[in-house]
């Protein structure tokens, strides 16, 4: 059998693997868990004091739609896997106007009776 001499290793020959995952995204979903068209979805910031976290972010203005919790620019806390996504809760908005609380009635216009036609007695003729 043969041995291999030993070989002194230095600090220059370790390699190191990083595998790095993209941070989660804030994904406006309606009250069918659907993500809402046209809607942003934003992606969490890296937290500058441990790229390992990712930092709060904030609920959004969606149009037509308003937060199932909270309101806009509150904050919304990333997934304990920061490369996951955290959906946010919307409901649809009323596209009717509100009915007012006591509606003024309105008066129903009545027209004036027209006045007969006399006729001057000068104009009628006798035959």
């Amino acid at each position: 059998m043969k041995n291999i001499p030993a070989t002194k290793v230095t600090e220059e020959d370790i390699t190191k693997t990083v595998t790095y995952a993209s941070n989660g995204h804030i994904i406006p979903v309606d009250s069918n868990d659907q993500p809402i068209p046209g809607a942003e979805h934003p992606i969490f910031s890296t937290d500058p004091d441990d790229p390992t976290k990712v930092i709060d972010g904030r609920i959004l203005v969606v149009p037509g739609y308003k937060p199932e919790q909270g309101k806009p620019n509150d904050p919304v806390a990333p997934a304990k896997n920061p490369s996951q996504n955290v959906n946010v809760s919307y409901i649809k908005e009323s596209t009717q106007p509100p009915a007012p609380d006591n509606p003024t009635p309105q008066p129903t216009p009545t027209p004036e009776p027209k006045k007969p036609e006399t006729r001057n007695s000068k104009d009628s003729r006798k035959g």
